[in-house]
Parts: structure tokens; C-alpha cells; sequence
């Protein structure tokens, strides 16, 4: 480590370390995870699909194939090995585009890396909470699935305006323009309602939105800042 220099690292630009220990923390558990991608064996070959088309793959074991040679991919699964996926994702033509190595990590364990199990762990948990509580016989606390703290957040602010869309004011300096939905769920029908929010408080808002005080934050029913990006973007 003491020979190494910035410039010989690279990492998700998403990734940030508090301090170095963090960082070679960061670094030891890559070094594993290579060490045991490569104890796995996985094979590069051909798959032919029903349609005759001969496709480049990575073979993970038998029946779980990821399409191409690149870290990025789609998967593919026998019929046999598809049904040992968990109802809540299992995916009826045997494909797996989007969180398909979190799937395939969780279903098929021993065919990927600590690090790949780690990273799908938090995946399953995070959007498919009931997944992850069948098989490991435990019931998650919202603060360990983003899903579930989001139905939380939902339940709490059901009767609150929460926000869905916002924009600087182009008309007021330091306030943010927002559109408000009942519990911010477009999903729901309800009345959709503008507000004025100081720049500053709105800075705090949830991963859900910024939750409306009536009795504080301005209802606006002026000329919208929405509108004008709008009509910049014809």
C-alpha cells in the first residue's frame, strides 16, 4: 500500500471514504472479491438462443448464463433454474436486465463473490423487502429496506402535501416553487397544490420529498417558473 498512488486506484465516483481506513477498507475488500471471482471459474463461451441467434456470454454455472463478456449484462436462465426464483422478481421469458445480478446473487449464492452477495443483499432489501424476509425468516426494521421506509413515509404524511416537482423561483429570489400531491404519490388520485419554500428549509426534504406546512409554506396560484422552463424547451 505505501508504493501506491491515487492515480493506480479507480472507483465508483459515487463511492465516497470518510477517512484512509475507510478507503484501504475499500481496497482489501476488491482485492477478495477479485480473488474469489476468479476461484469461481466462470467461463466466456456462446449461447444459442431459441431464435438461432448465437449470443457471447459468461457462463456462471449451469443453466445462469450473463449475456456478453463485459461486467454489464443481462442474464439468462434456464427453465429449470427460473423457477427457483423468488416470485416477487421472476421474470416469465427467463431474462434479467434490470437488477439482474442482485437477483441472481440472492438466488444463486454460490455462483458469486462476498462482495456480489453484500451488494445484492442491499439491493433485495432496499425495493423487495418480503423477498428478502421469506428467505431469511426475519422481518426487516425500515431503516434496513428504502422500500419499506418509503411505505412508512407514505403512511405517516397521507393527509400532508408532500412534493413531487420543484424548481427555483424565477419570480421570488431564494424561494423554490413546488408542486405538492396528498403523501406525494402520483400513483393516487388528489388535488395538486402550489407552494413557495424558502431555499434553504427545502434543502431538507426526504428521499420522498419535502413535506408542506400549511400553516407556514404560501400556497402560489401566480405565474409559474414550471411554464417557463417549458416554454425555453420548445
Amino acid at each position: 500500500m505505501a508504493t501506491l498512488r491515487r492515480e493506480d486506484f479507480w472507483a465508483d465516483p459515487n463511492v465516497e471514504f470518510v477517512n484512509e481506513i475507510a478507503f484501504r477498507a475499500h481496497v482489501y475488500e476488491m482485492a477478495l472479491h477479485e480473488k474469489e471471482r476468479l476461484a469461481l471459474g466462470r467461463v466466456e463461451g456462446q449461447h444459442r438462443l431459441p431464435s438461432g441467434k448465437t449470443i457471447l456470454c459468461t457462463i456462471y454455472g449451469d443453466g445462469v448464463i450473463r449475456a456478453g463478456t463485459r461486467p454489464t449484462g443481462s442474464f439468462l436462465l434456464s427453465d429449470e433454474r427460473n423457477v427457483e426464483v423468488d416470485e416477487d422478481f421472476r421474470s416469465n421469458n427467463c431474462w434479467y436486465d434490470q437488477d439482474g445480478q442482485a437477483i441472481m446473487a440472492f438466488t444463486f449464492p454460490t455462483l458469486f463473490t462476498t462482495y456480489e452477495r453484500k451488494m445484492a443483499d442491499k439491493v433485495i432489501r432496499d425495493y423487495w423487502p418480503e423477498a428478502w424476509e421469506r428467505v431469511n425468516r426475519r422481518v426487516l426494521d425500515v431503516s434496513e429496506s428504502r422500500e419499506k421506509a418509503r411505505r412508512e413515509f407514505r403512511r405517516e404524511h397521507a393527509t400532508d402535501f408532500v412534493t413531487v416537482w420543484a424548481i427555483d423561483s424565477y419570480f421570488f429570489e431564494d424561494m423554490v416553487e413546488v408542486i405538492a400531491l396528498p403523501g406525494g404519490d402520483l400513483m393516487r388520485d388528489g388535488e395538486e397544490r402550489s407552494f413557495l419554500v424558502p431555499k434553504g428549509e427545502y434543502q431538507t426534504r426526504t428521499r420522498w420529498g419535502f413535506v408542506i406546512d400549511e400553516g407556514r409554506h404560501q400556497a402560489y396560484h401566480g405565474p409559474s417558473s414550471f411554464k417557463i422552463v417549458k416554454d425555453l424547451h420548445r
